[in-house]
This record gives structure tokens, C-alpha cells and sequence, in this order.
């Protein structure tokens, strides 16, 4: 892993959220959500987390208390700064490290642990309901950034991969669509470009027909495991089912512990 690039944002401060301070955990979790989201989304699963795990998501720019800086447009800086920002704070706590996204954080955080500086004590990513680096259009072809404003609508439903409360509601559905499709722009079509991980990726994968799991494109991306846990979840675990979700990330967190001990990748060459 490499030094994290670029200086700090302004408002970067901004970017993490803890709600449930836990000083006697023994490893914390950096957890991104889904596309147009902020870090609310992860609240219901931090407190539902055991007290030897503590959440802290990350909010990216254009969200909640950031929604006046703009997003980014690509995926290297947004990554950049998640880098900088989980270094910054574990070199406060000192503690073990999992990075976890759902759907479009996922590959944020893929991207972001191969920026991480060595001393980062990482022990695995967790990826929710992932798309395949690489795959992310759906199967007609055409991107999601592309698609006209219904028929993204639509995708986003089918896909289930917006609450549908925002989605139903065309004065808020109106307001978070350029953020929406900000996002699914920094992410159509990612390729993994960094050295591979010296730690395993865990796959929660969720029981929805739209879900489908390449474990193998996966094991391009690491020198470890890569492990699939099943959720019986249909549709997005993290808004749909936190408690459940939670239950996945400590059992994970466990066999981490085990299965890596501090080992740190090369930096790329």
C-alpha cells in the first residue's frame, strides 16, 4: 500500500460519523454505503454491532453535512480521501481495521485500501451486495449514469438499490438524483488496478435474483481468501435488515482476527 495522495479537502473533517463511541473495542469498521447515500444509512447497524466492534462510516462530499461541496466526479480522488481519512484516525486508536461497502462503496473502499499507508493495520474488506470491478452496466449494456431520469428511476427500484421511500417521493427523488448518478459515474466500469490485497475480501451475498456473485473476478484483487457469506436478504441488507447485516459483520470480524495477522502488501511497483 501507498501513501495516500493529495492534501486534505476543507470540510474532510466532516467526513467520518460515530454515534456509539466504544473505547473498548478491539477493532473498528469503516463502512461506505450505497450510491447517493451519506453515512445515516450505517446507524441502525452500528448500535446493533457487539461492543468489541465500532462503526465509523464515511461520508463522501455532496451528502448530509458535506452537501455543499461537490461531488467527486471520479473515482481516484473520492478514494484518495477515504484513504487519508481511515489512515488519519487509526493512527489515533491504533486499533485493527475492516473496510466494508455497499454496492457503489464497495468499490470506493477497494479502491481506497490500495492507497492505504502501510502502517494501516487492515485485517479485510467486506463488500455488500457487490457489483463485479469491472461489470457494474446492467445487462442491457448501457450504463446507469446514461439512462434517462425514469428509466434510472426504475433500474434503481428493480435493483432495489435505493430506499424506495427516496424513490417514491419525486421532490426528493428530484433533489438526490444528480448526486445519484455522480456516483454511478465515478464507478461504471472500475478496474482494480492496485497490488493486490494482503487480506482476505468477504462477499455478503444476498438472495435477490439481481444479485449474482463472481468470486473469481473477486480473487484478482487480493493475494488471500476470498470468502462468500450468505445473507437471506432479498434486497439491501443495510436499510432492509441492520440488525441482520450486523450479526454478518461480527461473525466476519471473527474469522478476520484469525485469519490475518497485520501482514502489509508491497507497495506497488
Amino acid at each position: 500500500m501507498t501513501e495516500a495522495p493529495g492534501p486534505a479537502a476543507p470540510d474532510e473533517a466532516r467526513a467520518l460519523q460515530s454515534w456509539t463511541a466504544r473505547p473498548q473495542a478491539s477493532a473498528v469498521v469503516y463502512a461506505i454505503a450505497h450510491a447517493g447515500a451519506g453515512a445515516s444509512p450505517w446507524n441502525p447497524v452500528a448500535a446493533a454491532l457487539p461492543d468489541s466492534l465500532e462503526l465509523r462510516a464515511v461520508r463522501l462530499p455532496g451528502r448530509e453535512n458535506r452537501v455543499r461541496s461537490a461531488p467527486y466526479a471520479t473515482l481516484a480522488p473520492a478514494a484518495a480521501e477515504v484513504a487519508r481519512v481511515i489512515a488519519a484516525d487509526t493512527r489515533e486508536h491504533g486499533k485493527p481495521v475492516l473496510v466494508m461497502g455497499s454496492c457503489f462503496g464497495a468499490m470506493v473502499s477497494l479502491a481506497a485500501l490500495s492507497m492505504l499507508p502501510a502502517e494501516v493495520p487492515l485485517r479485510g474488506l467486506l463488500a455488500v451486495r457487490q457489483p463485479i470491478p469491472g461489470h457494474v452496466a446492467p445487462a442491457s449494456g448501457e450504463r446507469p449514469a446514461a439512462l434517462n431520469a425514469q428509466d434510472l428511476r426504475n433500474w434503481l427500484r428493480e435493483y432495489r438499490l435505493t430506499p424506495a421511500a427516496l424513490l417514491d417521493d419525486d421532490a426528493v427523488y428530484e433533489f438526490f438524483e444528480p448526486l445519484l448518478r455522480a456516483d454511478l459515474a465515478m464507478t461504471d466500469g472500475y478496474t482494480f488496478t492496485g497490488s493486490r490485497l494482503p487480506v482476505p475480501v468477504f462477499l455478503l451475498r444476498t438472495a435477490g435474483a439481481h444479485d449474482p456473485l463472481d468470486a473469481t473476478a473477486w480473487e484478482a484483487v487480493t493475494s488471500q481468501a476470498v470468502r462468500v457469506h450468505d445473507l437471506p436478504v432479498g434486497g439491501d441488507p443495510l436499510t432492509e435488515e441492520p440488525a441482520l447485516l450486523a450479526k454478518a459483520i461480527a461473525r466476519i470480524a471473527d474469522v478476520a482476527q484469525v485469519a490475518t495477522h497485520a501482514v502489509r502488501p508491497a507497495n506497488p511497483t
